[in-house]
């Protein structure tokens, strides 16, 4: 069995969803709790048979760039799989308080981004700290009547707080995508059941240096029946004033040599991964 690390500690929103989609394809298989995200990926690259489980954009604050950058950095790794989690942001404080009490908010900065439309309103101070589980123990040591932390429901109920407002977050529909990474190309047990389709890729690639050539690209995969989900770039440190593309294609209606005809149009095309589109976790 793979070594499956994601961010921790129990009852983040990493932790709850990865042990949700583990349980669906591995069973009971536990988890490595990592405290940053630098440390998922020293592992993902330490280990060939270690699978990290990243966050990689959200519906309302967009990208997770560090963790795009890390894919975008190291050819070797692959993408195996993807999840969505539903995120639901909670104000948590003192017991019998409510939030005019506060003077001081703690949490991720993520959360602050999602719940930006409610902490403008708010008179006191916010303090930035590595994760919500960060936020929660700094509320459980402090045990001060006017401090209080932005989680999730899997987080507070690691904690006697109560719980001040509801779904704070500016969008009531707030998902998270995560993605399963690794060294290797197809997980040595059966992460996803070869009867689901692998009908999504993400590839990486340098377009032609002329005039119209990016535009050429997408053009070509919408003739073939591709779906563009995504596209990301980043320049390239060794080429100045050139770009590397991140593009998600959903292959469902294009034929099989699709990524093949591409390869053909662009510079140095990478294939990150082919998998499943990833389905709620509940």
């Amino acid at each position: 069995m793979p070594k499956i690390v994601t961010l921790g500690p129990n009852g983040s929103f990493s932790a709850f969803g990865t042990e949700q989609f583990v349980g669906q394809h591995f069973g009971n298989q536990p988890l490595v709790l990592a405290d940053s995200f630098h440390t998922v990926w020293r592992e993902i690259l330490k280990d060939s048979d270690t699978i990290g489980v990243l966050p990689i954009e959200n519906s309302s604050t967009s990208n997770v760039h560090e963790n795009i950058d890390f894919i975008f950095r190291h050819p070797q790794v692959t993408i195996l799989g993807e999840f969505l989690l539903p995120i639901t942001l909670n104000l948590y404080g003192p017991s019998n308080k409510n939030l005019h009490n506060l003077s001081e908010i703690f949490s991720h900065p993520k959360a602050f981004e999602q719940c930006e439309d409610f902490l403008n309103a708010f008179n006191g101070n916010v303090t930035e700290v590595k994760s919500t589980s960060e936020a929660l123990a700094i509320f459980a040591q402090k045990k001060s009547d006017t401090i209080g932390f932005i989680g999730g429901p899997q987080l507070a109920a690691l904690t006697t707080a109560s719980l001040l407002q509801n779904n704070i977050a500016n969008q009531t529909e707030n998902t998270t995508r995560f993605l399963l990474i690794s060294q290797f190309e197809d997980s040595p047990v059966e992460l996803i059941s070869k009867s689901t389709p692998k009908s999504k890729a993400t590839i990486i690639f340098e377009t032609f240096h002329e005039k119209g050539a990016l535009a050429k690209v997408l053009t070509l995969i919408s003739h073939l029946d591709g779906n563009l989900l995504k596209i990301e770039s980043r320049p390239i440190p060794t080429k100045p004033q050139n770009y590397a593309f991140w593009i998600d294609i959903d292959l469902a209606q294009a034929p099989d040599n699709l990524i093949d005809i591409l390869r053909k149009n662009v510079q140095d095309l990478r294939v990150v991964g082919r998998y499943a589109h990833g389905q709620k976790i509940i």
